[in-house]
């Protein structure tokens, strides 16, 4: 299981991947180049944890590619509350709550994730 986090270097992400995410579609080309220097690309391999459950929430996900599932564990038995596909977002309730992480969030396949910090 493999989990990269890379710095973005101009090119690294097209300003267009953004445009299927609602809250930051009405953005300029601008707006959206800036939104990118914040941030970091995070490649996930399937099974990889993205987040783990009492973790501190400092960020905010928005995956460009692939799908994870928000899961607890009950005793031995795995329940999983959500599968998120791309062009969603997960994590904002903690990041803006700054409390813990309350599931695991695990990639279902190759995926990669925009990482936005609280910082």
């Amino acid at each position: 299981m493999f989990l990269e986090k890379q710095s973005l270097q101009p090119g690294g992400i097209d300003t267009y991947e953004l445009r299927c995410f609602p809250v930051l579609a009405g953005l300029s080309q601008q707006d959206l180049a800036q939104l990118i220097m914040l941030a970091e690309l995070v490649c996930a391999s399937q099974g990889s944890f993205i987040i783990r459950r009492k973790e501190p929430g400092d960020s905010i996900f928005f995956i460009l590619s692939g799908s994870v599932q928000a899961r607890i564990l009950v005793g031995a038995e795995e329940k999983v509350l959500s599968r998120i596909p791309s062009g969603q977002f997960f994590g904002e309730l903690s990041m803006f709550t700054q409390t813990a992480r309350t599931a695991d969030v695990i990639a279902i396949e190759a995926t990669r994730l925009l990482r936005f910090s609280a910082e």
